[in-house]
């Protein structure tokens, strides 16, 4: 099975768990049973996730990956505050 077709299978998996994962609720209370309740279809979630980001950054070329790092690392920086020119190193 090639990647394209593996991330397609996970992405429809993950789809259908989104009934239970993205569900909102009023309180927090409401939301932390319902977490508990559902523990294991939200661990699941996140494995799907990490799998889909995996498969997609080895279809990347190395030109996307080097631009997709530099944007984490922009993320990064402006999440600590720090100063970061995004022009200069050509993400917009």
């Amino acid at each position: 099975m090639d990647i394209s077709k593996k991330i397609e299978g996970l992405k429809l998996e993950l789809k259908k768990l989104e009934s239970i994962t993205e569900q909102r609720f009023k309180t927090s209370k409401e939301l932390q049973n319902h977490v508990r309740k559902y523990e294991s279809v939200f661990q699941k979630a996140t494995d799907l996730e990490k799998q889909i980001k995996q498969l997609e950054w080895e279809l990347m070329t190395p030109e996307e990956k080097e631009k997709q790092e530099k944007y984490l690392r922009f993320l990064e920086l402006k999440a600590k505050g720090e100063p970061f020119d995004p022009e200069e190193e050509g993400l917009l």
